[in-house]
C-alpha cells in the first residue's frame, strides 16, 4: 500500500516559471513566488502546474490548460468587438479580467490585455472628445426648438455614448418630427379633398409645432382667405353653425380685426338663433331677442317666421291660470318632476277687479304667506314674535283677524301684501306694495344692510298707512336653524315630549337665548313613516333687531316669521285644493307622496320648498340672483346697476353670446346644487313624487334661468 507524505512527492517541486528546484512540500516557488500547485478541475486533488495528467484521476491537465488559454483569447476578441461598437467600458472590463492574471502560463495573454486596455482608454478619450461637440450642439438646438438638428447631431453619436439627457432630447425630437410628419400628411389629404375647416385646424397644430415654417405660414395665409370667404357665404345663407366653423378654423397666425369682427357677428347671430327652439314660454324678452335676431340677420326667413309667431304668442293666453305667459316651443318638463312655471297668478287668492303686474305677483309669495298666517290660515302656526303680555293682549289674540299686512323685507327690496277675509270666507288681495332698493343690500360696496332696510321701511310706513291693521313681517331664513324629523308613530302627547327632547339635543344653544317655532303633523302619515315634525330656532337678538327696525318706523309688529316658513304657509294654501280635504273620503297612497316644489330664488339666497298633503320640507342655498348680476357686470364691463337690468334683457347687450357664457355656467352649478338638495329631500320625504315646479323669485326672470336650472332637457 502506497501513502502520500507531501505534495511534492506526487507532483514534484520544480518551478515552471523560473526552473528553481524547491524543497519538498513547498507551495510557492522560493525563487519567484509563483504558486506551484493548484487543485485538479475533476477530483480537486493538488497537482503541479507542470503536470500533464492528474495522478489521482488521470485528467488531461494539458488539454484543460489549452482550453483556458482559448477562453482568455475569446474574452479578448469579445473586448475588441465591444470597442468597435463604442462600448468602451465593457471592453475594458473584459480585458481587465485577463490583465489581472498572475499565472506565468497566461503571461502573454495578460500582457496583451494590458496593452489593449491602454489603447482602448486612448480611443475612448479621443472618441468622447470627438462627439462632445455633437451633444453640446444638440442640447442648444433642443433649447431653441430645432428638432431636426437635434436628430442630425445625436444621430451621428453612437447610442452607447448618449447620456440620459441626450437620449431624452433625441426621443422627444424624433416624436416631435413624427407628429409634424403625420399632421402634414393629414393636411395634404384635407387640402386635396378641399376640407378647408379641417385643414385650418391642422395648420394651427403645424404652426405651433413648427413656428415660422415658410411653407406652413404661406399656406395659412392662403387658407384664411378661403375660410373668410366661406364664412361670409354661409352667413349669407343663414347657415350659422357652418359659418362659425369656418371663421373658427382660421389659423391663429392669420387672425386679425377683420376675422374677429366677423367671428363676433357670427357668434352673436348663432347664439341668438339657438335661444328660440328650447325656451318654454313666450316671454316678452324672448320677443325682444327675436327682434335683435332679425336685425342681425335680416335675410333669414326662419328669423322672420319666428318673430311673427312670437308676436302672436306673447299676446296669447297662458295654458294654465297660474301662468303669466303662453307656452313656447321648448318643453316644460322639469327634472324635479312635473312641469315648471312661474307662479304669476295665485288661484287661492281673490284679486277682484284690481289689476296687478303679473311679473310682480310671483315675487310676493312670502308676503302672501305672512298675511295668511296673520289671518289664522297657516300650516305652521307658531312664529318668532315674543309672547304677548297683559289682559288686552290676550283679548286681542282671541279676536278673529279679518285683515292683515304681510311685509317681506329681502335683499333686493320690500314686498308687501294686504289681505282681507271676505264674508264668504275667501281671501281678498286689497293692496300690493313693492319697493326696490337702489342696490341690493347684499351687494358689495352698498350701504350697511340695516341702514338700507331702515330707510326703506320708513318710506313704506308713510305710503301704506296700516293704521290698526296687524302687520306680520319676515326675517331671513339664513338667520334660523331648521331641523326636520320623523317621530315614532305614538300619540300626539308623547310625540310632543319626543320633540322636546329633539330640540334639547339638536340645537346646541341655550333655549332661553332662542325663539323657537315648532310644528308637528296632526296625524301619523303611515306607520312605517311615523309623524313628520319640524323645529326652527333663531337667536333672540336677531328677533329683537328685526322687530326694532319696524318699531323705529312707528309700525307695530303682530307677528314675525322666517321667509321660508311663510313661503310654505302660502304654498300649502295655494295648492290645498289638489288634495282631498273630506275626512270621510278615501285617500290613495299616491296622494300622500304627491308634492309641489316651490323655488324662490332671490338676490341673496335660493329656497326650495316641497309641499305635500301631510308634510313639508325646505332648504336654502346661497348663490342666487346677485351672483348673476356680478358675473354679467364683469363680463360686459358695466356697473352692477346696469347689469341688473340687462340680465333680464340680453337683447340690449352688444355681444350676448360671450356675455352670457359665465351666467350659463353658473346656472349649471346651481342646477347641480339643487340636484343634491333634492337628494336630501328624498331621504326625508320618502317616495316623493313631485307633480309640479313653481318659481316665485326674481331670478326666474333672468333669461334662460328656468330652462337651464329646472328643465329636464
Amino acid at each position: 500500500m502506497t501513502t502520500m507524505n507531501s505534495v511534492s512527492d506526487a507532483v514534484g517541486n520544480t518551478c515552471g516559471n523560473c526552473k528553481h528546484r524547491n524543497g519538498n512540500g513547498e507551495l510557492f516557488c522560493a525563487g519567484c513566488g509563483q504558486t506551484l500547485v493548484e487543485p485538479c478541475a475533476t477530483c480537486s486533488k493538488q497537482v503541479s502546474l507542470t503536470q500533464k495528467f492528474c495522478g489521482s484521476c488521470g485528467t488531461d491537465l494539458a488539454a484543460l490548460l489549452n482550453q483556458r488559454i482559448a477562453k482568455h483569447g475569446e474574452s479578448m476578441a469579445e473586448a475588441v468587438q465591444a470597442a468597435k461598437a463604442f462600448d468602451f467600458d465593457r471592453s475594458i472590463s473584459l480585458l481587465g479580467r485577463v490583465a489581472e492574471l498572475n499565472d506565468y502560463r497566461f503571461a502573454k495573454e495578460a500582457s496583451d490585455a494590458r496593452k489593449a486596455i491602454e489603447k482602448i482608454e486612448q480611443l475612448k478619450l479621443k472618441t468622447n472628445n470627438q462627439f462632445d461637440q455633437h451633444t453640446r450642439q444638440a442640447a442648444a438646438a433642443f433649447d431653441r426648438g430645432d428638432h431636426a438638428m437635434v436628430v442630425k447631431m445625436l444621430g451621428e453619436v453612437p447610442p452607447q455614448l448618449l447620456s440620459p439627457d441626450d437620449q431624452k432630447f433625441l426621443s422627444r425630437s424624433k416624436n416631435h418630427l413624427g407628429q409634424i410628419a403625420d399632421i402634414d400628411a393629414e393636411l395634404r389629404q384635407a387640402v386635396s379633398a378641399k376640407q378647408w375647416v379641417v385643414a385650418g385646424g391642422l395648420l394651427d397644430q403645424l404652426n405651433e409645432l413648427a413656428p415660422s415654417h415658410p411653407t406652413y405660414t404661406k399656406l395659412a395665409g392662403d387658407l384664411s382667405q378661403k375660410l373668410l370667404a366661406n364664412a361670409n357665404a354661409q352667413l349669407a345663407k343663414s347657415k350659422y353653425t357652418a359659418a362659425l366653423q369656418c371663421v373658427s378654423a382660421i389659423p391663429a397666425i392669420c387672425q386679425n380685426e377683420e376675422s374677429e369682427r366677423l367671428r363676433g357677428r357670427i357668434d352673436n347671430v348663432h347664439w341668438l338663433a339657438d335661444q328660440f327652439p328650447n325656451e318654454p314660454y313666450a316671454l316678452p324678452l324672448l320677443g325682444r331677442l327675436c327682434v335683435r335676431f332679425n336685425q342681425e340677420s335680416p335675410d333669414d326667413e326662419t328669423a322672420k317666421v319666428t318673430l311673427k309667431r312670437l308676436s302672436e304668442a306673447v299676446r296669447s293666453r297662458a295654458s294654465e291660470p297660474r301662468l303669466a305667459y303662453a307656452d313656447w316651443d321648448g318643453g316644460r318638463r322639469s327634472w324635479m318632476g312635473g312641469q315648471a312655471g312661474i307662479l304669476a297668478y295665485p288661484q287661492s287668492l281673490s284679486f277682484g277687479d284690481t289689476s296687478f303686474d303679473r311679473n310682480a305677483l310671483a315675487r310676493h309669495s312670502v308676503a302672501f304667506g305672512l298675511a295668511l298666517q296673520g289671518l289664522g290660515i297657516a300650516r305652521v302656526e307658531g312664529d318668532f314674535s315674543p309672547p304677548k303680555k297683559g289682559l288686552m293682549s290676550a283679548i286681542r289674540s282671541r279676536k278673529k283677524i279679518k285683515s292683515c299686512w304681510g311685509i317681506d323685507v329681502g335683499s333686493s327690496g320690500i314686498r308687501g301684501a294686504h289681505l282681507e277675509l271676505t264674508p264668504e270666507g275667501a281671501v281678498q288681495v286689497v293692496a300690493i306694495y313693492t319697493a326696490e332698493f337702489l342696490e341690493p343690500a347684499c351687494r358689495v360696496g352698498s350701504q350697511t344692510k340695516s341702514s338700507v332696510i331702515r330707510d326703506a321701511i320708513l318710506t313704506m310706513a308713510d305710503e301704506i298707512v296700516p293704521g290698526e291693521t296687524p302687520i306680520w313681517i319676515s326675517m331671513p331664513t339664513t338667520e334660523t336653524v331648521n331641523r326636520f324629523v320623523r317621530l315614532p308613530p305614538v300619540d300626539k302627547k308623547q310625540a310632543n315630549k319626543l320633540l322636546d327632547v329633539e330640540i334639547n339635543q339638536r340645537i346646541p344653544l341655550p333655549l332661553d337665548e332662542l325663539g323657537i317655532v315648532r310644528w308637528m303633523a296632526d296625524e301619523v302619515v303611515e306607520e312605517t313613516k311615523g309623524r313628520p315634525a319640524f323645529v326652527s330656532a333663531a337667536r333672540q337678538t336677531a328677533i329683537e333687531s328685526r322687530i326694532d327696525l319696524f318699531q323705529s318706523a312707528g309700525l307695530t309688529v303682530s307677528g314675525l316669521q322666517s321667509a321660508a316658513i311663510a313661503l310654505v304657509n302660502f304654498s300649502v294654501y295655494e295648492f290645498a285644493t289638489h288634495w282631498k280635504v273630506d275626512p270621510e273620503s278615501e285617500t290613495t297612497e299616491s296622494e300622500h307622496s304627491e308634492a309641489f316644489a316651490i323655488v324662490d330664488s332671490g338676490a341673496e339666497t335660493l329656497t326650495v320648498a316641497l309641499i305635500a298633503r301631510d308634510e313639508f320640507w325646505f332648504s336654502s342655498i346661497e348663490n342666487a340672483g346677485e351672483n348673476f348680476t356680478s358675473l354679467l357686470a364683469r363680463s360686459i364691463k358695466r356697473t352692477n346697476r346696469d347689469a341688473e337690468q340687462l340680465k333680464r334683457d340680453p337683447a340690449k347687450i352688444e355681444s350676448p353670446s360671450s356675455a352670457w357664457t359665465p351666467l350659463e355656467n353658473r346656472m349649471g352649478e346651481i342646477r347641480a346644487r339643487l340636484e343634491q338638495t333634492m337628494t336630501e329631500a328624498n331621504k326625508f320625504m320618502s317616495e316623493l313624487d313631485v307633480i309640479g315646479v313653481w318659481c316665485v323669485g326674481g331670478s326666474a326672470f333672468t333669461f334662460g334661468w328656468i330652462r337651464r336650472v329646472l328643465l329636464k332637457e
